[in-house]
């Protein structure tokens, strides 16, 4: 049986890295919202379209563009022109002669099907906090059994990170 010492050593170990994990996570969970303050948009990655540069569970925030016209192979956020009240964040890859921008996601093979108006871009990407979101994806596509890991995970790094206040 280990002795008083090793176990206080091993206690204060893992309130350290409970609290080290805690705290990363709250960093990377204010770098996806706090640009908002700031007019930035924050986008919760959805689909692999924009894989590798963007993965599925990852903020992707957007600063506004205004109305510069965007470089080439710039990744813009945008009104989705097929699916109205939705957002698209895909790489512009030209501009049409009627001077709409056409994009397509990294991943795809193809060009988008609709161009889109540069009045619609809401933004051009800036930030990309990897991970942060999966829970939000698992509650929209209704995958219980990994969100309540992750509650569980939380529950646990905090139960340990209190711990060391009784001493």
């Amino acid at each position: 049986m280990p002795g008083p010492r090793l176990l206080t050593w091993r206690r204060l170990v893992a309130v350290t890295l409970a609290k080290s994990l805690l705290v990363g996570l709250l960093g990377l969970a204010a770098w996806g919202a706090l640009p908002a303050l700031i007019g930035w948009h924050p986008t919760t990655v959805s689909s692999g379209s924009m894989m590798p540069r963007l993965h599925v569970g990852d903020i992707a925030v957007s600063r506004p563009l205004g109305s510069q016209v965007p470089p080439l192979t710039s990744v813009l956020l945008f009104d989705d022109p097929d699916h109205p009240g939705r957002l698209r964040m895909h790489r512009l890859v030209r501009i049409d002669d009627d001077g709409l921008l056409v994009t397509r996601g990294d991943a795809n093979n193809a060009d988008d099907s609709t161009p889109v108006a540069l009045a619609a871009v809401r933004g051009i990407g800036t930030l990309r906090v990897p991970w942060v979101a999966l829970p939000v994806v698992w509650v929209r596509q209704g995958q219980w059994l990994p969100l309540a890991l992750v509650v569980a995970g939380l529950a646990l790094l905090l139960a340990v990170a209190a711990s060391g206040r009784d001493r």
